[in-house]
């Protein structure tokens, strides 16, 4: 009967998640025209050259639409699915463990702020007026850019971003758990920083202004984390 109660809960919990996203993508959908302007910002105000966005295909306008519109509302209905998460294990907590766990929300609701503050406010822009740059592209050449790519990874981007700026929580939760020790982490620093380095080129644009400007913070959280840890007498 337990059982039947948790998965009774459990389905409730996902409705309101897909409902939030339902809700939250058509808003996106009817407003459009703000997101696109978001996030074609800096090819207006970085780039020198005559500039276009371009479609190849009478059905691209479409389905970018609902595309963008999509992603955007899973990004924004993400608090709703950690609320409705939290909700579903939180009455089978420890109160100790509550209080951690009402901590590493604070610091996921940081770090993601963070995330997108840098990615959308440093490394986009130096990114866009590095990689059109007259090294680049010469002053007579116009600039078309592709309307579904460019969009959708500006958006892939920023929540990739997101994303990555969330692995410091995951490893404090998990030395608080004692499945990772202090010392492993410190031994194994110049590999982690190797994989950051790695991740960053593959979400960021291909740069190394923008791979560095991702991958430093995240270098400098990583060595906070484990500082933190230290404090707190975890991963002991």
């Amino acid at each position: 009967m337990r059982s039947i109660n948790h998965f009774k809960e459990l389905r409730r919990r996902i409705i309101y998640m897909l409902t939030a996203t339902l809700i939250f993508s058509s808003i996106a959908f009817f407003f459009f025209e703000g997101i696109l302007e978001f996030l074609t910002k800096y090819f207006k105000l970085s780039i020198a050259h005559q500039y276009k966005l371009y479609i190849t295909s009478i059905y691209e306008g479409f389905l970018t639409k609902i595309k963008l519109s999509v992603l955007t509302g899973i990004v924004f209905s993400i608090p709703v699915y950690i609320f409705n998460l939290v909700r579903f294990i939180y009455p089978g907590l420890l109160y100790k463990e509550k209080k951690v766990l009402a901590v590493s929300l604070l610091a996921s609701f940081l770090l993601a702020a963070t995330g997108f503050y840098i990615a959308y406010y440093y490394i986009l822009p130096i990114s866009i007026v590095f990689l059109t740059g007259s090294d680049f592209i010469p002053e007579q050449v116009g600039l078309i850019l592709h309307y579904h790519n460019n969009l959708l990874y500006i958006l892939q981007f920023l929540f990739y971003t997101v994303i990555l700026f969330q692995f410091p929580v995951l490893l404090e939760v998990l030395l608080y758990l004692n499945l990772l020790k202090r010392k492993s982490l410190l031994k194994a620093t110049k590999y982690v920083v190797v994989c950051i380095f790695i991740v960053s080129a593959v979400v960021t644009p291909p740069d190394v202004i923008s791979q560095a400007g991702l991958a430093i913070p995240l270098i400098l959280i990583y060595i906070l984390s484990i500082f933190f840890a230290r404090i707190m007498n975890w991963g002991t």
